[in-house]
């Protein structure tokens, strides 16, 4: 009682806090608060014969303003300043530095802008006097973001002038030219653009973000951010011009042919939970179809997935439980792609020891969009509809080439079908004797090419007031499956987010809410369902519209399962999900702040799978005249999870000379609870009360599971930089987890990583000019995890099936292990960046090699001790991953009016287990092999099919003349060689052409499931049989039964794995961008019309139809157009 009554104070706390944040910020925007100024900000600064550029720099550090200058207006004035004051505002600091120098400074929200005095108009530039036939006059006009949004601050130069302006609040300027005058646009994380005046009476520009400015772009790196330039670890990101218009239902599959280093599972149905791994396998855990026998429920817990964090708050990344969901659902279903701002991805020790125990498979940092400073109420809507086809078919046989077949199948095997008892024939060779023997339809595009329509629409508003911004809005998106029936898949999403600091910059709040639910109507299965039927089986409606199941008329039996009767079997699925973040900020001193940030999560959701009779062939269904037959059915699921976590954080900034320091200490409380309910309902009378549980005769508990997860933790990190080249990042982080032992729940974790911008030494850059940047980073540290589920360290009970004397009984299920503690995962990485020609050619490599321990594995004990084993951990089993990854990115082509970007990204992986003492006598022989990696199969070897027999022939390893289990061997490990992807983005003027392509070499399996002969389609290529006495070929001879069992047994030889590379072009768009001149006259600050492809081409030898999905359900291929606008 008293640990209930602890939680729900708990959670009743962090509630109420975020709903206090929310209050008082949505009182702050209401009250359209003043902005940061500098007549209110006040410091303390003494110095003594300095540069400008110095003095405004210790402005910058003990203030969050930032000057904004061209550097050559700073190195024309040699002198020095003196500047002294205490405790006095930042505008009479620089009104001392105006009076020395005759800077001019002028405020623009966060930015300071510094410039001179402009000459008298007569004058023009210096050196050249203005004659009659170049008389200044005025130009003026409006500059905006890639989305339309105004952009403040913006520097216009004259080129080879020190003459030049901002640009005001709403983005618009006014500056005196003359018509040969070439202005240039300049602005801190965007491209700087070029325009020549020739007679234009206005000129308006469009920045775009400038992925190469190293020094202004700052990465997330989780508890802090550090600029690009400064950065110590490996972390990726994409922005949201990579996720936007794109047809996705989870943002982590933008990262695909994005981001070296990771691997994200591919996936036909929206909302499938995804399969994502950063730098390969860590952990013994993460098994693919293989189980470890006697192991208990909750330890197959994936062990290699990364640890998800949504805006600050950590979320839990495992799947949701579910009866619709094939695989389980996926944690981000309801997190709409286009509200997100950036996603990073954590992958070094540098850049993840500080989550400690989460971090040993990376981590993903989400961050959604917020509302931008300084600027008057937009609203964005945006729409697209598309439509989305199967991409590929399989050739299987027809009618003529799958009886022939059929009847030699027969014949190689004796089967003599006139002979045959008649029950026989029509129960098992009815496509012989009882179906139309000329019918031929092709069932792919009978049943699996349907059009799958897709609808996304967005709107929010978003704006900012003085120190306060806000953005809010939804979505709603809907996709059909495509397949017969009315199965869908729909989202509707609702996100709030406001931040606002006080006018003299010491307090700072803030929240975010995105609130999302989805819902699933499944009909019918999937293409392995259909694509192996017979091409001449009956059609699918009877004479009287009705479902045809072809009842013989001797026996009274259906003699083929009709596909569309699965269109029956409804399967529903409703689920919400709520992720919300405050956030405090208190600034104590100007270089002290104190932070607190709030999280919380819940899912709901509810599910239904109903099993009606109407699915069922009539001469199987529930007489209830006689008893017999088979009743409908209904299974009922209920999920919950609800998550909070409580982070305290000081962070304290301090520089002396050209030493910096950046010190954060922070502590973690996270609490989750879970619970997972199915109800089985059977013995309905009618299909009609399905839906009801109340209508079912027997109600059964399949599964009934409540856990709890706490975690605490206190961490810290040291940054130190050193004439800003020589930089030193110290990470530290001690953890304690309720899923391990008592006295081994805690466990430390840390990391160092290093950097030396080489390309700042004196001199080095004379020497290579077209070396604009160089960079040598490494790091060492470790990692852990804790993902194995809740409670396995403990002696539990299960209620046993069978009643003892009218009561349920117990029996003892796992035994107590206190000495269950943490996995760990030592990382190793050293990075070389470069960059050329004013980095507009960008080159990173980084080796990396992880070896993770102490793993958590499922250890057998003897019969005797009545159990089949105990999750322990296994020190001396070691499981390594190194490699490399590749990046280039650059701008081949960067003018005004046309730009051309391109990036192209290598990752290579090796995956081994180093380490297994003892693994000979585990059960893990089976699935592993030292030395190998994890990804191994265990394989009989394949030496053809014998010319003489026809049947495929294995080597007998033993030499005991059978061939079983003894035989297989370690071999063809699935994994890929390599893998990346190719970018390019070409713009003229508003006209823009982008496109991706992903590649993969690696191998796959390709054998159909049944056997050649059966009663069972199969592709073309076994046409290429052995049919007699010396044929030379690798495909065995047709049979209806004796090469059963052979069959099975070269589906498990390395005879079935093949070559599947391949090239995909993953997405191709084309958008344009309406002039501002021309949409202005309508009222519409923003418009752009845009077509986009996905999955469009796919080039592979693979004979499965998709290298990615096998034979399951393959990547639509889509066409979306639509528009988007800002009023």
């Amino acid at each position: 009682m008293k640990n209930n009554w602890v939680k729900a104070c708990i959670t009743m706390t962090v509630r109420s806090l975020i709903l206090g944040i929310w209050i008082y910020s949505a009182m702050v925007f209401a009250s359209k608060g003043s902005g940061q100024s500098i007549h209110k900000v006040y410091i303390s600064v003494d110095l003594k014969e300095v540069t400008v550029a110095a003095s405004l720099t210790e402005i910058e550090h003990k203030t969050d303003f930032t000057f904004f200058y061209g550097q050559e207006l700073v190195n024309e004035i040699r002198q020095k300043v003196t500047v002294n004051a205490d405790n006095q505002s930042v505008a009479d600091i620089l009104e001392q530095i105006t009076k020395a120098t005759g800077l001019t400074f002028r405020q623009i929200n966060g930015t300071i802008a510094v410039k001179k005095e402009d000459p008298p108009a007569a004058k023009g530039p210096p050196g050249k006097e203005a004659s009659g036939e170049e008389q200044q006059r005025e130009v003026n006009g409006t500059i905006t973001d890639a989305n339309g949004n105004p952009v403040a601050g913006v520097n216009i130069i004259i080129k080879g002038t020190n003459r030049g302006t901002i640009s005001d609040p709403d983005g618009s300027y006014t500056i005196m030219v003359t018509d040969t005058d070439v202005l240039t646009f300049s602005f801190i994380g965007y491209k700087t653009v070029e325009k020549t005046v020739d007679g234009q009476a206005s000129i308006d520009i469009t920045l775009q973000e400038d992925i190469t400015a190293l020094k202004e772009v700052e990465v997330n790196a989780g508890y802090y951010k550090v600029k690009e330039r400064n950065r110590t670890g490996s972390i990726s990101r994409i922005t949201s011009e990579d996720i936007q218009d794109i047809p996705f239902t989870n943002p982590l599959e933008a990262l695909v042919g994005r981001v070296p280093g990771v691997t994200v599972s591919a996936s036909g149905t929206p909302g499938t939970f995804l399969k994502v791994r950063v730098r390969g396998e860590n952990s013994l855990r993460s098994i693919d179809g293989e189980s470890v026998p006697g192991a208990p429920i909750g330890f197959a817990a994936d062990g290699g997935i990364p640890l998800y964090v949504i805006d600050g708050v950590p979320m839990n990344s495992t799947f949701i439980n579910s009866q619709v969901y094939s695989g389980g659902l996926d944690p981000l279903a309801n997190l709409n792609p286009e509200n997100i701002a950036s996603i990073e991805v954590l992958k070094d020790a540098d850049a993840t020891s500080i989550y400690g125990s989460r971090g040993a498979n990376g981590v993903i940092l989400i961050t959604t969009k917020r509302g931008p400073e300084q600027k008057a109420t937009d609203f964005q809507f945006s729409l697209y509809k598309g439509i989305g086809k199967t991409t590929t078919h399989v050739d299987l046989l027809n009618t003529g080439e799958y009886l022939q077949m059929r009847h030699e199948a027969l014949e190689n095997d004796g089967i003599d079908l006139e002979a045959q008892h008649p029950f026989i024939k029509a129960i098992v060779y009815p496509d012989l004797t009882f179906w139309d023997q000329e019918r031929y339809k092709d069932w792919q595009k009978e049943l699996l090419n349907g059009t799958s329509e897709i609808t996304d629409l967005q709107a929010n508003f978003s704006g900012g007031s003085g120190n306060t911004t806000y953005r809010f809005g939804g979505s709603f998106h809907r996709e059909d499956l495509a397949n017969q029936g009315d199965s869908y898949f729909a989202r509707g999403e609702g996100h709030f987010a406001i931040s606002h600091r006080s006018t003299d910059n010491r307090f700072s709040t803030g929240m975010t809410v995105n609130y999302g639910f989805n819902k699933q109507d499944l009909q019918g299965g999937g293409l392995t369902n259909t694509l192996w039927l017979p091409p001449n089986a009956p059609p699918l409606y009877d004479e009287n519209g009705q479902l045809n199941w072809a009842v013989h008329p001797e026996t009274g039996q259906a003699t083929w399962n009709n596909p569309l009767a699965a269109l029956t079997a409804i399967k529903t699925s409703d689920n919400r999900n709520l992720v919300a973040n405050a956030n405090l900020g208190y600034r104590l001193l100007s270089q002290l702040e104190f932070k607190l940030n709030l999280g919380y999560t819940e899912n709901k959701g509810k599910e239904n799978s109903q099993s009606p009779m109407t699915a069922l062939p009539p001469d199987q269904r529930y007489n209830p005249e006689t008893g017999q037959g088979t009743r409908p059915s209904s299974r009922f699921g209920y999920t919950r999870r609800q998550g909070i976590n409580i982070e305290p954080q000081v962070e304290y900034q301090v520089k002396t000379g050209q030493h910096r320091f950046d010190v954060l200490i922070g502590g973690a409380y996270q609490e989750n609870e879970n619970e997972t309910l199915f109800i089985q309902g059977s013995e309905y009378t009618t299909d009609t009360f399905l839906g009801s549980l109340q209508a079912a005769g027997l109600v059964t508990t399949q599964v009934d599971n409540r856990g709890e997860y706490h975690y605490i933790a206190a961490f810290g990190r040291l940054g130190y930089r050193f004439k800003e080249r020589y930089i030193l990042n110290l990470t530290g982080r001690r953890d304690g987890s309720s899923r391990f032992g008592p006295g081994k729940r805690f466990g430390n974790f840390g990391a160092i990583g290093g950097a030396w911008i080489f390309s700042d030494e004196p001199g080095l850059r004379q020497k290579f000019p077209a070396l604009s940047f160089g960079k040598l980073r490494g790091s060492y540290g470790t990692t852990g995890n804790d993902n194995i589920g809740d409670y396995l360290f403990f002696d539990l009970y299960g209620l046993f099936n069978r009643n003892y004397e009218n009561n349920m009984s117990l029996t003892p299920r796992q035994l107590f292990n206190p000495d269950l503690n943490w996995e760990k995962t030592r990382k190793l990485e050293a990075a070389l960046e470069l960059g050329f020609f004013d980095n507009r050619i960008m080159l990173e490599t980084s080796w990396y090699r992880n070896r993770s321990s102490n793993q958590l594995i499922f250890r057998p004990l003897p019969f005797t001790s009545g159990f089949s084993g105990v999750v322990d951990n296994f020190s001396d089993a070691e499981v390594q991953n190194s490699g490399w990854e590749f990046m280039v990115r650059g701008e081949p082509v960067r003018r005004p009016d046309f730009g051309w970007s391109v990036s192209f990204n290598l990752s290579v992986n090796r995956n081994k287990l180093v380490a297994f003492p003892g693994i000979e006598d585990s059960p893990y022989a089976k699935i592993y092999q030292v030395g190998a990696p994890l990804s191994i199969l265990r394989l009989y070897t394949s030496l053809g099919v014998d010319p003489e027999t026809g049947v495929h022939q294995l080597q007998d390893i033993d030499e005991n003349g059978i061939i079983n289990d003894e035989d297989k061997q370690f071999s063809n490990a699935l994994q890929p060689d390599f893998m990346g992807g190719l970018s390019q983005r070409l713009r003229y003027k508003g006209l823009e052409l982008d496109m991706l392509f992903q590649y993969s070499r690696q191998t796959g399996r390709y054998f159909p499931p049944n056997m050649p002969g059966l009663r069972s389609n199969q592709p073309k290529i076994v046409l290429k049989r052995w049919q007699q006495p010396g044929d030379i070929t690798d495909i065995q001879r047709y049979s209806a039964q004796a090469l059963t069992g052979s069959y099975v047994q070269v589906q498990q030889s390395n005879a079935d794995i093949e070559d599947q590379s391949f090239i995909r072009l993953r997405t191709l768009g084309l958008s344009y961008r309406f002039p501002q001149p021309l949409i202005k006259r309508i009222g519409v600050k923003q418009l752009r019309l845009f077509v986009r492809g996905q999955n469009l081409l796919l080039f592979s030898k693979a004979r499965v139809p998709d290298p990615e999905t096998g034979y399951g359900t393959p990547p639509l291929r889509m066409f979306t157009t639509g528009l988007e606008l800002t009023l």
